[in-house]
């Protein structure tokens, strides 16, 4: 006998909830019982009706005949419940997919008619549940959407239908320990396949058919066996894999001190002494690197994947082992290219670079790049806290609170000052500067006065929108936009939203979009000087940006709400998956969003229509990252970590201190913080030689030229650098 039981503690945390969306918000845990007991353990625990909505769907599907196979997440991912249909039986897993992860219980069976009675019965109980509530709160599509599921479900029991035939033939499959030779340890696999699950995978059948169970095999470089693993090979080698990256940044970084990773879910640990050279498995010691550890951790990943797609080549189109076997050859790629100055013993002569633009700037040196240096420029003191620094041609402008001081890039020498509270442009836009009076003055970039105008504003918002025309839309004292003529000064528009205290801008084009803390959304054109529509939301606006001709708003409830930005008509309706969101950056069909949910830092790729295309969780941090996009990549900075992620995939992951967003210069990655650091931008090796850079302030603020490095600190110090040498091989 099956029954999945709902939770009822969400009913009395109602207050918690904000009441115009509590049916779709609930959050509240499903348990699973199979013959009286509970197999889930109070693990499952997410928002009830979308978790509800999947497994009745994924339940309809196995007894329509639609799937052999189907996956319910649970807690935002991190728990997976797996069906699999076998005949008039259908077999449960639960996967723990967070490191080290596990298979908390494995292919338990049931009968197809009985599973789908709990899950009607399930789906109809929460409905049920809703029912109470009154009439506004229990609205909505999610809602909807369950009702329909719980429908289908229903005709699919009176007309079920066969699964579809399992193919292929059971494997066994080990792999052997290299021939002797080697330094280090190597890792060897069998998997079991007695019910199929591998032959039988179709596609799109998610984590399921690699939960093949078998043993993870340690072997010393003469072919002894050390220890032996059982578990799901996958994920065994899924973990060990992201271990070898960080054996590699840990000997990169040169740490002389000891390193502990287990080989699974209670399972040995594996004893690495860094300084030594050696690692202990098992009670031997063997002499072994870390990189020639984390070689073999890379090799074993790659092998077992070659080993799945030999027997089903069709599991060449799972997600999971795709990323598992791209991820494992990169990093073997990254070990090749540490080892390669070791190897290399003489010059080597560097074919003639080819013609490049005169607009770009020049490669640090040939070849593959190891090392970076700087030279220091200049350094100077300026009379404010800075909180950000803004380049405008030859200088650079160094912005506080209520000041502004220019310094020339080429000497540091000390240029224009600038009273007033400050918002900047792009880089050769003027400068606008507010005074206590109420009083704005506008700039050349070079500091030379244009015009001042009485406007009433004592404080501008720190950038404003520059439009066609020489016109600027500016929030002024936080709370009213205002649209200016920047040749003369003309207030050509004021917009004060009512009960406001915030606004959010964005601009693109001639549209100006601005979305206040009381809920409303404007759209202002600028040639024409006028608001062209207002629309209410519904909630206080955080973010907003436009990209041609959609407009993507983020409330301060996280939700994700789409307008044509041309006439205000809404387009979608979502509910963003992290709290709280970050970042948002338009790209080509979409937009980029950062966020943190419950396992720390998050980014996530956004259709045009707001639905979820990818999303990574890398080891950032436990808050939103700061991101940057240069061509198709992104990089994600958060307190702990920094990553670059292609076309949704973390292509490399390395520890940070905490600190602002990355840079990009020629190729590098310019790191703020407490101390300044670069990587390369494509494998995220460090490349700074840190000797030379003890002298510099802590770098705050972070402005990078074609040839220049600007730091500066809280407190007005700033220092100029340049890439002064680099050493490389070819």
């Amino acid at each position: 006998m099956i029954r999945f039981h709902i939770g009822t503690r969400w009913k009395s945390e109602r207050r918690g909830h904000s009441a115009h969306a509590l049916a779709d918000e609930i959050h509240g845990s499903l348990g699973i019982e199979v013959d009286g007991v509970d197999i889930s353990r109070g693990r499952l625990e997410d928002r009830l009706v979308p978790t509800t909505t999947a497994l009745v769907e994924s339940v309809a599907r196995l007894l329509e005949g639609g799937a052999r196979t189907a996956a319910v997440p649970f807690d935002e991912g991190s728990i997976e419940l797996i069906l699999a249909r076998h005949g008039e039986a259908v077999t449960l897993s639960l996967v723990s997919l967070p490191r080290p992860a596990r298979v908390l219980v494995r292919d338990l069976e049931v009968e197809l008619g009985a599973l789908a009675q709990a899950a009607g019965r399930c789906g109809e109980e929460l409905l049920g549940h809703l029912a109470e509530l009154p009439p506004d709160e229990a609205k909505g599509a999610a809602v909807g959407r369950l009702r329909q599921a719980c429908t289908r479900l229903a005709r699919a029991s009176a007309l079920p239908g066969e699964a579809p035939p399992p193919s292929g033939r059971p494997l066994s499959l080990r792999s052997r320990p290299p021939a002797g030779g080697t330094e280090a340890p190597s890792l060897g696999f069998d998997l079991r396949d007695e019910d199929g699950r591998l032959g039988s995978y179709e596609g799109g059948e998610g984590l399921h058919p690699l939960l093949a169970p078998g043993h993870l095999y340690v072997h010393a470089p003469d072919g002894e066996e050390l220890c032996a693993v059982s578990g799901s090979p996958f994920l065994l080698l899924r973990d060990l894999a992201d271990v070898g990256l960080r054996l590699l940044e840990a000997a990169r970084e040169g740490d002389e001190g000891g390193f502990s990773f287990p080989l699974g879910w209670e399972a040995p640990a594996v004893e690495v002494d860094l300084r030594g050279g050696a690692v202990t498995v098992a009670g031997r010691t063997l002499r072994c690197p870390a990189e020639a550890l984390a070689r073999a951790l890379f090799a074993g990943a790659l092998d077992l994947g070659g080993a799945l797609l030999a027997r089903n080549p069709r599991l060449g189109h799972n997600p999971y082992l795709t990323s598992l076997v791209e991820e494992a050859r990169e990093r073997l790629s990254l070990c090749d290219q540490l080892a390669a100055p070791a190897r290399a013993e003489g010059a080597v002569a560097a074919r003639a670079p080819a013609p490049r633009s005169s607009r770009e700037a020049p490669p640090l040196a040939p070849g593959a790049l190891r090392r970076v240096s700087l030279r220091l420029a200049w350094t100077a003191e300026v009379g404010c806290n800075i909180r950000r620094l803004h380049p405008a041609g030859p200088s650079v402008w160094a912005l506080g609170r209520r000041n502004a001081q220019a310094l020339r890039l080429a000497d540091g020498t000390p240029g224009p000052a600038i009273e007033g509270s400050v918002a900047v442009g792009g880089p050769k836009a003027p400068l606008l500067a507010a005074d206590r009076a109420g009083v704005v003055s506008c700039s050349e970039a070079d500091g030379t006065g244009r015009w001042t105008a009485a406007l009433g504003a004592d404080a501008l918002s720190p950038a404003y929108a520059e439009l066609p025309g020489g016109r600027a839309a500016v929030v002024a004292d936080g709370t009213s936009l205002r649209l200016l003529g920047l040749e003369r000064g003309d207030s050509l528009l004021t917009l004060d939203p009512p009960a406001a205290h915030a606004i959010a801008l964005a601009a693109a084009g001639d549209l100006v979009a601005a979305g206040a803390d009381n809920g409303l959304l404007y759209g202002v054109v600028g040639s024409r000087a006028e608001v062209a529509w207002r629309v209410p939301v519904g909630a206080p606006i955080a973010r907003l940006t436009v990209y041609r001709d959609r407009l993507l708003v983020i409330t301060e409830g996280n939700e994700l709400l789409g307008f044509a930005a041309a006439t205000g008509e809404p387009l979608f309706r979502a509910e963003l998956p992290v709290d709280p969101a970050g970042e948002v950056l338009p790209v080509p069909g979409g937009w980029i969003v950062a966020g943190a949910g419950r396992t720390g830092g998050e980014v996530l790729g956004l259709a045009a229509d707001g639905t979820v295309r990818w999303r990574v969780r890398p080891n950032l941090g436990a808050e939103a990252p700061a991101i940057r996009r240069a061509g198709g990549a992104v990089y994600a900075r958060g307190e702990a970590g920094i990553c670059r992620i292609d076309r949704g995939k973390v292509r490399w992951n390395e520890p940070c201190l905490p600190g602002g967003a990355p840079v990009l210069i020629r190729g590098l990655l310019a790191l703020p913080g407490e101390t300044l650091r670069l990587l390369d931008a494509a494998t995220g090796r460090g490349l700074l030689v840190t000797g030379n850079t003890s002298a510099l302030p802590p770098a705050d603020h972070l402005l990078a030229t074609e040839d220049v490095l600007v730091v500066a600190d809280r407190e007005g110090a700033v220092a100029a650098m340049r890439l002064a040498g680099a050493l490389a091989v070819v």
